[in-house]
């Protein structure tokens, strides 16, 4: 009884989360304008993604060969062998167009300006963000003089320190509260603990049904030859089998994000987010549908989101589920132009506006010699 209960308790707490996070964007009078340029930058995407289909002269989604989908099935647990020849495409967007879509926003209210730290600077745009106290209030358990798993296990007292948090580690995961596991988490997690905590963190428990749902993915994947399937095969080739921390993992990522392109599950977290659907169509003169089916048009970079997971999940289920579920939480927050106080627009006005606090003649230095500290930042 006291089990259920505490599923219930977990249940609530996530979804309570959701509903607030759904709640709170486009607040104000702001709003129609963000949408207008959320609208604009899908605009920009779709055109991207008909040039790629037409340089490539493929459709949308054609149907694989029986062959190829028996092949795919087989050869599931090593996906990067099977996907050696990738075409010549070049990624949809990457993170300077986005950051240009981002500063090219100007307040219709506000007249033009001729400063040029006015211009490059997003600090102007009308959205609230905490200053440094505020911040230093909310991010309390941050402080210097509280120790960190991972940051301090080097330190005089780090051992002791670490011995203490396995304790409590084993406290929360016996409690099975997601409550308790998120506030854990502030003040980092050790190693061989990592994987339960952040599961119970995201209430996260892999059923035979989600199982079953990765299976039917699955299947989807080898029957079905999606166009930004090749998007993913270039990440591969370029970014995640160059990378001397990752390379070993491209057969899990990729059996991570060619379902997740897949999985119209991920829907559900643009439903809050005016003009963040990507319809496009088939072939001429005929209705537009959603595409991918999950609405994200993977861009360059994409795979390092689910890269780091690798090392805690060797369960390809498992890590499916809690990348989703750390997609639909945090992720699509860093690609969506929205007034979000957690989103990627609110996070670079902070940082500027932070910054030009604290160090304006060195925002005023990098801007003069045409390198804006926001696009030195950007990528991190």
């Amino acid at each position: 009884m006291q089990a259920e209960f505490t599923d219930l308790q977990n249940f609530v707490y996530i979804e309570k989360q959701r509903m607030h996070i759904s709640r709170r964007h486009f607040s104000h009078e702001f709003n129609s304008f963000l949408i207008e340029a959320q609208k604009k930058w899908l605009e920009r995407t779709i055109h991207s993604l008909n040039s790629m289909c037409q340089e490539l002269k493929l459709p949308l989604d054609p149907a694989r060969p029986a062959k190829m989908v028996e092949l795919i099935i087989e050869s599931w647990d090593e996906l990067s062998t099977l996907f050696k020849a990738v075409r010549p495409v070049k990624p949809i967007f990457g993170p300077k167009d986005f950051l240009n879509a981002l500063q090219a926003l100007q307040h219709p209210n506000k007249n033009g300006h001729d400063d040029p730290l006015f211009k490059s600077s997003l600090s102007n745009l009308p959205l609230p963000t905490k200053d440094l106290s505020a911040l230093r209030q909310k991010y309390a358990s941050l402080n210097l003089t509280c120790m960190q798993n991972g940051v301090d296990d080097q330190s005089s007292v780090g051992n002791f320190c670490n011995a203490l948090r396995e304790l409590h580690s084993l406290k929360v995961l016996q409690h099975r509260s997601s409550q308790h596991a998120r506030v854990f988490l502030q003040n980092g997690c050790p190693l061989g603990f990592r994987s339960r905590i952040w599961a119970l963190c995201l209430n996260i428990n892999v059923t035979r049904s989600d199982r079953a749902y990765y299976s039917q993915l699955k299947q989807n994947v080898a029957e079905t030859d999606l166009v930004v399937d090749q998007l993913i095969h270039k990440e591969m080739q370029l970014i995640v089998g160059n990378d001397e921390m990752y390379f070993v993992f491209c057969d899990y990522i990729y059996k991570v994000l060619l379902p997740f392109l897949r999985d119209p599950k991920v829907m559900e977290v643009f439903a809050s987010y005016p003009g963040t659907v990507l319809k496009a169509s088939r072939r001429k003169n005929i209705d537009s549908v959603i595409y991918p089916p999950s609405g994200v048009i993977p861009f360059h970079g994409f795979s390092m989101y689910v890269s780091p997971l690798c090392y805690l999940y060797d369960d390809p289920v498992q890590l499916y589920i809690v990348f989703r579920q750390m997609y639909m939480n945090y992720f699509h927050r860093l690609h969506i132009i929205s007034d979000d106080p957690e989103g990627i627009l609110s996070l670079c006005i902070l940082f500027e506006r932070i910054l030009q606090d604290k160090e304006p003649e060195l925002v005023m230095h990098l801007t003069c010699v045409g390198a804006p500290p926001l696009r030195l930042a950007f990528r991190w």
